[in-house]
């Protein structure tokens, strides 16, 4: 009986409130990490039979103590650490994680949607917008009108914001005055409705500061809450607050994220985060918090222990349709377990599919409501069937439980198969009771029971009859003779469960038929294992681990007999089958009477395996010792003795700690016993046992000497291990007491007598030193490896691990372990429980030996890749050249396509050649498909004869046999375009066949384009169409691409004359139809280019000009000029005048020396030359006729003033840092230099890039008179 049991006996209390009693005292106490248990493995009661409606008793009686209420939610618990570097990467770092694309400035952020209440945003041209932004997030963004066109260096944004958070005290036209003082940005309000929208318009650096600005002083302060998944947290916060304090810092805001309480180690939970500002920058940082929350954002699974499991089955099946809406509305999954044996209780479990921070307790909510409302509706009817039908009722071997509550309304709740009692459940309202024991009646009654009594066969027996046929019963258990009937017969054996149950067998199934047929069988095979063929040895249990390990594979080679140890046996009987000589056939249970002959060798081998067996027990048996042992030292004596003892006569010592014996003294609760055949291992034993106890006592005076340990925090959790096991291994290890302490400190403690602790203290800093130089690697391989990396039993891994010295973990994922589950090779210490996608394999240990396992596991999957499959194709030799390709470029395409490594061996003078293939199964099978399919293709090709006049061969072969190659491309054809048509020699016989080979498809689609082709050639036409000069660079674009794109979409030759040859005319060649359309496209680009040409002398072309600002201002003006391919007259040189000139390269301040003494340099060009004749300017606008007369007036104003000698005079100053004298305060005195002589004065900008020269271009006087008034402002005079 189990313990449960005893209690209830003794005590006359229910299983139920027993268990009533466990809970109210689980909820007192508060367990550890290190000591807490698994849901999972809680055994709970059977339901209780109170369910009276408005019963108070129902909290303690009822069907659950958890039913009696739901759990408050808990309060926020304090802000995370974040200066843990494993635990909140650097923001970006994490390569899981897919980029979002992201715009720069204050319109970085998405747009919506739908127009959300609260600050609004719109989507602006030119701004990428990311598609996961959060349509709740009211963030302002960038609207500038796609028409528009910003000058270089300047752009606009805007935001929107309600009136109810525009700060009304502050002057909105002031602030507006001090933007455009302090960031040159000129900012513009527009209400509409209920808000206000703020546009500013400036340089692109200034625009976001400014709106930022904005948003400080016109908008009032919020605090705004978000709740973002708790596995996002890391990425919010990033490592020690570094992401944090960007986020802060860009937004001009404050940002708290606080931990909810009771969130998971698993990241299951959410986090909250507080956002407080200035409003419109709090809806920017909550909206890039949001898109950085929603990027690493996962399912959240949220398990409800609280709803008593037999309401499980009323919760999912009473209306499936109402709660599958239910999860639809609220983008939710709800997982409700089967239960239909109260045996344990797994969770309900929530799981949140799209993260919506309000949808679980939503759904918690509804679930306790209909379980509230469920415990005044239910009741419990106990019906009394026999125990081994229980499983024929509901579940896998039953009716499904959902069908039977549709049925009627209720539900069968079956005990466990170990518990003895005979009651069945049925839980539902009263009025359905009735119907479904009668239900319940009806599927016992279907089934067919037959009986069959074994142990009259063996009445022989020296131990008993039951425990003889309990023998066979195991046995023929370990051989699957039940799966065995269930697929012959379909039908169920029942054997006893243990000691106390009936010994006869049972068949169940539904076909009278077939239970008569599987008794029949089953009496055949109890009649073939007579007395004679299965013994019963007795053994005592000290020798059972050593006989099973050490003869097991013994007896069945040499004997042919098998053994195992009887299960649930009150003696210590070894069972002996006798099965026969090993054979390479898989053995077959046998189903007739032995002959007497077989029986007497059946005889003789189980009385040589139990002559063996007994050898090895020595005469005298066991000796036994017990000794007093303060009970408090006993889990240290059992790990001390597993730890120091060594096996004597090839048996280890036997400890037992309070075990009762008629013999001994009546209390025994501080004895302990050991057990062995020799004395002297008991004795050697007993006085290590003292010695260590002695030591015991003495530690127990030090054991409170404390060490404190530097130790980083990053590091604690992998000394803990999962669940503590790795730290409390330590503790027990070195029987000492290890305090982590809080996790954001950077030391622990190790309590207890001094020498231990030194010791711990070294092993806790060796691991720190490994765990400091410990790396983690993820590698992809496929799981159909897994097994042979792993190997038989994991010796594989072992291996690896023991080259690396045991000092890196390898993990595999747990659904590829299988038989060959090899994590007991590995240490738990850092373990986690979160799924591992299939193909991965984490190693994880000291970078070196690391590094060395990584490529060790991938050198073997390459091996295994390369060399687990291979296959072979037969081809004909002709085809090999195809095959391969150009430079081998079609078998390189087939082996990066399928994976598999193809060898084509050399030509050998047959027909056909044999095509190897290895790699991977599939690789291998995808590869031979393909060969297979060309090789037949090959096989069918055809030979096609076509008459193409001959002067249209060349434009059909096109230039480097482009043409043709494109059209065996386009049919199909694989190879160079010579292996399927061939042109006849120019040099032979005038002839105009083409031949054309290829299978049939190619073959046909090649003639048709060749028709095609020709046929298009022969009705051709040619049309000019008359473009302007200026336009035909355009026409013909960056090396002829927009020629070729212009050909491409219409189907015609476009050839546009040689600039030299100054023809307008640009001949177009093709089919009618396209040629015209070709022409009505290419004169309507003309007329949307329009344009003027003006005359320049060219002497005058480089003061028009103005050393290049005149086409840098033009091209601000939206004019592009173009001098129709004409040479440009060569630049002026430098005047000579006794003053510095270069007559090439501007001058450069670093090619003076010293800043402190050189001198400003000063050269004078002159912009007026003596060259004869006339230059074209082309001007042409794709905007307006209006900017093209301004550019026109503006060129022929140049000209008139060039008539008049002009001069340009580059200054460069020892320090450019001096060009701030030379501007003044807003420009006032370079401004009044400029009205004084009249001159243009420019001054590069700060870090430009160009030029570091101070141009003066005017009339010869003017530019010196500048030039002098400049070096007067920069020496201060």
């Amino acid at each position: 009986m189990s313990s449960n049991e005893v209690e209830a006996s003794s005590s006359g209390k229910t299983p139920a409130q027993l268990m009533q009693e466990q809970h109210e005292a689980a909820e007192s106490h508060r367990p550890t990490v290190e000591d807490v248990v698994d849901e999972e493995d809680i055994e709970h009661p059977p339901p209780s039979a109170s369910y009276a409606a408005g019963d108070d008793s129902a909290a303690t009686n009822g069907t659950s103590s958890k039913a009696a209420g739901k759990q408050k939610a808990s309060e926020m618990v304090g802000a995370i650490d974040t200066q843990d570097e494993e635990a909140f990467p650097a923001l970006g770092s994490n390569s899981k994680a897919p980029a979002v694309p992201r715009a720069t400035g204050w319109g970085a952020a998405a747009a919506k949607a739908t127009k959300p209440s609260g600050p609004s945003s719109q989507p602006g041209s030119g701004k990428q917008t990311p598609a996961t932004a959060t349509p709740r997030a009211s963030t302002p963004v960038s609207t500038a009108a796609s028409s528009s066109i910003n000058l270089p260096g300047r752009s606009r944004d805007k935001f929107i914001i309600p009136n109810s958070e525009i700060d009304k005290t502050k002057p909105r036209q002031k602030v507006f005055v001090d933007v455009k003082k302090k960031f040159n940005v000129i900012v513009t309000e527009k209400p509409t409705g209920n808000e206000i929208t703020f546009t500013a318009e400036g340089p692109t650096s200034k625009v976001t500061p400014a709106l930022m600005y904005i948003s400080e002083q016109l908008t009032v302060e919020k605090v705004k809450k978000l709740e973002i998944p708790s596995s996002a947290t890391a990425q919010i916060i990033g490592a020690k607050g570094a992401n944090i304090k960007k986020l802060q810092e860009k937004h001009g805001v404050n940002i708290n994220v606080r931990q909810k309480a009771g969130a998971e180690a698993d990241d299951n939970g959410f986090a909250s985060v507080e956002v407080k500002g200035h409003a419109a920058q709090v809806a920017q940082a909550c909206d890039e918090i949001s898109r950085i929350a929603k990027q690493h954002e996962k399912p959240v699974t949220v398990p409800l222990t609280n709803i008593p499991p037999e309401f499980f089955p009323f919760i999912a099946g009473r209306n499936p349709t109402a709660m599958k809406k239910f999860e639809d509305d609220n983008d939710i999954r709800i997982e409700i377990p089967a239960y239909h044996s109260w045996r344990s209780q797994a969770p309900a479990k929530t799981e949140l599919m799209d993260n919506p921070p309000d949808s679980y307790p939503m759904a918690r909510a509804k679930i306790e409501s209909m379980a509230e409302r469920m415990q005044n509706e239910l009741v419990v009817d106990d019906m009394p069937i026999e125990q081994f039908m229980h499983p024929f009722i509901v579940g896998e071997r039953g009716i499904d439980p959902l069908e039977f509550f549709e049925k009627t309304r209720c539900m069968v709740i079956t005990p466990p198969s170990h518990h003895e009692t005979e009651e069945v459940h049925i839980i539902g309202p009263q009025d359905s009771l009735a119907d479904a024991r009668r239900h319940v009646e009806e599927i016992i009654a279907r089934k067919q029971m037959r009986q069959f009594g074994i142990n009259k066969q063996f009445q022989d027996s020296r131990y008993g009859a039951q425990r003889h046929s309990r023998g066979l019963a195991q046995y023929l258990q370990r051989k699957a003779i039940e799966r065995e009937f269930l697929k012959k017969h379909r039908a169920e054996i029942i054997f006893p469960s243990n000691a106390a149950a009936s010994p006869d067998w049972t068949i169940i199934t539904d076909e009278p038929s077939s239970a008569i047929a599987a008794r029949t069988e089953l009496a055949s095979i109890a009649g073939a294992f007579p007395t004679a063929r299965i013994q019963l040895v007795e053994v005592d249990p000290f020798f059972h681990s050593h006989i099973q390990q050490q003869y097991t594979e013994k007896l069945q080679n040499d004997h042919g007999v098998h053994m195992f140890v009887l299960e649930d046996d009150d003696g210590d009987s070894v069972v002996l089958v006798y099965e026969g000589p090993q054979s390479d056939e898989s053995y077959q249970i046998p189903r007739s009477k032995p002959s007497k002959a077989e029986i007497a060798e059946y005889e003789r081998a189980l009385a040589e395996a139990e002559g063996l067996l007994r050898s090895i027990i020595p005469p005298k048996g066991i000796s036994q010792r017990d000794f007093s042992v303060a009970s408090k030292y006993h889990d240290r004596v059992r790990r001390f003795v597993q730890q120091e003892q060594q096996p004597v006569g090839g048996f280890p010592v036997h400890i037992d700690f309070n075990r009762n014996r008629p013999s001994g003294p009546r209390d025994q609760s501080n004895r302990v016993f050991l057990r062995h055949p020799e004395d002297a291992a008991l004795e050697e034993l007993q006085r290590k046992i003292e010695e260590f106890l002695i030591q015991a006592e003495q530690d127990e005076k030090e054991r409170g000497h404390t060490i404190t340990v530097p130790f980083q925090a990053k590091h604690k959790s992998q000394l803990i291990g999962s669940k503590g096991k790795f730290v409390k291994s330590l503790r027990e290890k070195y029987d000492v007491n290890i305090q982590v302490g809080d996790e954001k400190s950077d030391e622990i403690q190790i309590i207890g007598p001094p020498k231990k602790a030194e010791a711990c203290k070294a092993e806790v800093l060796k691991l720190h030193k490994a765990w400091a130089d410990e790396v983690t690697y993820y590698i992809k391989i496929d799981p159909k490896f897994h097994g042979q990396l792993v190997g038989r039993n994991g010796e594989n891994l072992r291996k690896i691990q023991a080259r690396a010295d045991d000092l890196v973990r390898i993990d595999f994922p747990r659904q590829s372990r299988g038989q060959d589950d090899a994590s007991d090779v590995a240490s738990d210490a850092g373990s986690t429980r979160r799924a591992t996608p299939p193909d991965q394999i984490t190693i994880r240990g000291p970078k070196a030996k690391a590094d060395a396992v990584r490529d060790e596991l991938l050198s073997y999957k390459q091996y295994l890749e390369d060399n687990s499959h291979s296959a072979s194709v037969s081809v004909a030799q002709d085809q090999v050249a195809s095959l391969i390709g150009r430079g081998g470029s079609e078998l390189n395409k087939m082996r990066t396509d399928t994976g598999a490594e193809i060898d084509v061996p050399k030509a050998n003078g047959a027909d056909r050649v044999t095509i190897t293939i290895r790699g991977s199964k599939s690789a291998v099978a995808q590869a031979k498909e393909e060969i297979s399919k060309r090789a037949k293709a090959f096989d069918s090709i055809v030979t096609r004869t076509i008459d193409v006049d001959r002067k249209h061969h060349g434009a059909l072969i096109g230039g480097g046999g482009a043409n043709i190659q494109a059209i065996v491309a386009k049919a199909g054809g694989t190879g160079q375009s010579a292996e399927h048509v061939r042109f006849p020699n120019k040099s032979g016989e005038q002839s105009s066949t083409l031949t054309v080979k290829g299978t049939q498809a190619v073959a046909d689609a090649i003639v048709k384009q060749i028709h095609d082709f020709v046929s298009e050639r022969e009705n051709q036409v040619i049309e000019v169409v008359d473009v302007p000069l200026r336009l035909h660079s355009n026409l013909i674009g960056p090396g002829g691409a927009n020629r070729s794109e212009f050909e491409k979409k219409h189907g015609v030759q476009m050839n546009v004359p040689h600039r030299n040859d100054k023809k307008t005319g640009v001949k177009l060649t093709g089919a009618a139809e396209k040629v015209a359309a070709a022409k009505e496209s290419l004169l309507g680009l003309v007329d949307s280019k329009k344009g003027e040409t003006i005359t320049v002398p060219r002497k005058y072309h480089h003061a028009v000009a103005q050393n290049g600002a005149t086409f840098g201002e033009l091209k601000q003006m939206g004019i592009r000029v173009d001098h129709g391919g004409a040479k440009t007259p060569a630049k002026p040189k430098a005047k000579t005048n006794g003053e510095s000139t270069t007559n090439g390269a501007l001058p450069l301040i670093t090619d003076q020396g010293s800043s402190e003494t050189a001198e400003p340099v000063w050269e004078l060009v002159s912009l007026n030359s003596d060259e004869e004749g006339d230059i074209i300017w082309e001007l042409s606008s794709t905007r307006n006729d209006a900017d093209l007369a301004r550019a026109k007036a503006r060129i022929q104003a140049l000209l008139e003033s060039a008539t008049t000698p002009r001069f340009t005079g580059y200054l460069t100053l020892a320090d450019p840092q001096l060009h701030r004298r030379i501007i003044g305060q807003r420009g006032e005195k370079i401004d009044g230099m400029r009205k004084v002589t009249g001159c243009d004065i420019q001054v590069p900008k700060r870090g430009g890039g160009g030029s570091e020269s101070i141009t003066i271009t005017g009339g010869e006087e003017g530019v010196l008179q500048a030039k002098q008034m400049i070096l007067e402002a920069v020496n201060g005079n």
